[in-house]
């Protein structure tokens, strides 16, 4: 049984309603995606200067190690350090496409660049695991010349650090995760 075209007047209230995501202009896409791609390269670069400086602070520290097993973990963490100046390195943001490009590309390489920057807790201790076990060899090194107690606020530091990490990339996992979405709205339109 065929259905009947719907009145004139609910269906140019069915047209004019607003939808749950605005479209956006080409231009408001490519200053976003230039946003993210600017904010994106500025935080590459200071984690890449922190892992430079690190190592080679770390270098210098060992070089100066009080002990054997110190100089073991400053050694253990310059090959953390630069370990993640390697996967920093990895996570370069691409150039920003051509001018060319239509609403639906660039809608794609940004969520291509959002997607690339999600990192989960587990990825992230993966990455900082030589650094993780250099602190713990180093931590080692000192139990041995420590007396009881002296080590409690090192290891609340680091309690906290790890606290402080998992939460940090949590909120900025959440955020990414966001933009992804609002992209996917957009993109369904």
């Amino acid at each position: 049984m065929p259905t009947e075209p719907p009145e004139e007047h609910l269906k140019s209230l069915w047209q004019d309603q607003h939808t749950e995501t605005p479209p956006m202009s080409v231009e408001t896409l490519r200053a976003r995606a230039g946003a993210f791609h600017r904010r994106t390269r500025l935080r590459n670069i200071i984690g890449f200067t922190i892992c430079l400086g690190s190592a080679v602070f770390l270098a210098l520290a060992a070089s100066r190690a009080p002990t054997e097993v110190i100089r073991a973990a400053d050694l253990i963490m310059v090959a953390g350090a630069v370990w993640m100046g390697w996967w920093i390195g990895r996570l370069w943001p691409s150039e920003l496409p051509e001018s060319q490009v239509s609403g639906v590309q660039l809608l794609d390489f940004q969520r291509a660049a959002l997607r690339r920057q999600l990192t989960s807790f587990s990825r992230l201790m993966f990455l900082g695991a030589p650094m993780l076990i250099g602190l713990g060899v180093g931590i080692a090194g000192l139990a041995l010349k420590a007396r009881h107690g002296e080590l409690t606020p090192i290891l609340v530091f680091v309690g906290v650090w790890l606290a402080a990490t998992w939460w940090l990339n949590r909120r900025y996992q959440s955020k990414l995760q966001r933009q992804i979405e609002e992209l996917d709205a957009l993109r369904r339109g």
